[in-house]
């Protein structure tokens, strides 16, 4: 499970988000209030998913 501390982890997902998801954008996976867990919410909510399922998502990389 991803946490707020894998910042470098971060680094590497973020292009993986953007393959697999084209719509989000650079400017989507900014770290929002410096926490990957605000980042998710807000990626979740452009996706249609839960948070859950984002998670779910990150963890089968």
């Amino acid at each position: 499970m991803i946490s707020d501390t894998d910042y470098k982890f971060w680094g590497r997902l973020k292009d993986k988000l953007i393959k697999i998801h084209p719509t989000l954008t650079k400017s989507d996976l900014i770290l929002r209030n410096g926490t990957i867990s605000e980042t998710l919410k807000t990626i979740s909510s452009k996706l249609g998913i839960t948070v859950k399922e984002l998670k779910e998502e990150i963890d089968k990389f």
